[in-house]
């Protein structure tokens, strides 16, 4: 199939379902018009014109993350992998209700981190006001500095450093998958992986095991670990804020965020440290709060982001399910379209391919970009 070539924000690629809009004058589902097709596949449909459907509510529940802080259930809708270039490999399946890409061997060129993750569509504007951008800058500004750290004499120290670095692109890609959905994992993993090796380090510099010449950049891999968090905090704090949700939990959200911003600017914590760890602590409680103050909607519109954006050597094939969906349509009248973010429109994607007895449709192509399934009548 013909690539599609899209601007794409947080390399999204998100698959949405839509039933046929409320207003028509008959029960019965009505596909596209030849005259619909062609303005489709040319200047694309504007979003006013589609409707979504919802997941059904048990799948919500296991995806939305106020429910899971709520009532402690496991995270479903997603899984992240590490595909290994010369095997390939199939991220997503059973977890994800069959939405799933399956990469090739050598289709891309060296290990990478994927994700396939159901999220919502109503909050795509949560998603547009992290800065990913920020976010990837300080990551790399992490592992430039936990670089110089790899010169420590110390086996010890080393031995950290690299566990380390080891685990930023899975914390790389856990920020390419932020949003509404997002989990505590990426807290977890700026803490126990990252900031806690760190500080171990700034130990052995106080205790003269390390040498002081390592200060300076141990300093700067904690502020930046701790800044990650801050960031995926204060991106849930200024949505429930702008959109007037629960002030209560704002307000203690944003008292949370205080004490973390202490932790980051007291030097004299122990020694000469600064307490990293703890702000991360913090900053997720922020986020905790942040969370419980923004309210389910009704009716939010389904999809399912494949992670990241990715320009691949070979075509790889996208499963999409219409498994998880509050839906009893006839998916014979499901169309898909992708996003052009240019114009913002949807445009009609020729060749897919159903399988009725698996509930599934699949593509081959060489990039992810976003795809929704719709009809207009």
């Amino acid at each position: 199939m013909k690539s599609l070539t899209i601007k794409l924000t947080l390399g999204l690629f998100c698959v949405a379902l839509l039933p046929a809009l409320p207003s028509c004058e008959t029960n019965e589902i009505a596909g596209p018009t030849n005259q619909d097709i062609n303005l489709s596949q040319t200047e694309g449909l504007p979003a006013s014109e589609i409707n979504w459907i919802s997941y059904k509510p048990e799948v919500i529940s296991q995806i939305c993350t106020k429910n899971r802080l709520e009532s402690k259930l496991a995270r479903k809708g997603a899984e992240f992998k590490l595909i290994e270039a010369y095997k390939g490999g199939t991220v997503g399946g059973g977890d994800t209700y069959n939405n799933k890409v399956e990469i090739p061997p050598f289709a891309i060129s060296e290990d990478k981190w994927f994700a396939v993750a159901l999220s919502l569509v109503e909050y795509d504007d949560f998603i547009k006001n992290f800065d990913d951008e920020t976010a990837l800058d300080l990551i790399n500004s992490l592992e430039h500095d936990l670089n110089i750290l790899c010169d420590v004499e110390d086996s010890g120290a080393l031995d950290k450093v690299l566990a380390a670095i080891s685990r930023l692109d899975e914390i790389q890609i856990y920020c390419t998958v932020y949003s509404i959905l997002t989990e505590k994992k990426p807290f977890d993993l700026l803490k126990k992986e990252v900031a806690e090796k760190v500080e171990e380090i700034a130990k052995k510099i106080k205790d003269h095991k390390v040498s002081e010449n390592f200060l300076e950049p141990v300093q700067k891999a904690g502020q930046n670990t701790a800044k990650i968090a801050r960031l995926l905090s204060t991106t849930a704090i200024a949505y429930a804020e702008t959109q007037n949700y629960n002030t209560g939990n704002v307000d203690a959200a944003y008292a949370e965020l205080e004490k973390g911003d202490a932790y980051l600017t007291v030097e004299e914590h122990d020694g000469y440290w600064y307490k990293f760890p703890e702000a991360i602590d913090a900053y997720k409680k922020a986020w905790e709060k942040a969370m419980e103050a923004i309210p389910e909607i009704d009716n939010p519109g389904a999809a399912a982001d494949f992670l990241p954006g990715t320009q691949f050597l070979k075509d790889v094939k996208v499963t999409l399910s219409w498994e998880a969906l509050d839906f009893d349509g006839d998916p014979a009248n499901l169309n898909i379209y992708w996003y052009n973010e240019a114009t913002d429109r949807w445009v009609l994607v020729p060749d897919s391919e159903f399988d009725f007895d698996h509930q599934t449709i699949f593509i081959f192509i060489d990039h992810f970009t976003r795809y929704a399934w719709g009809w207009k009548c």
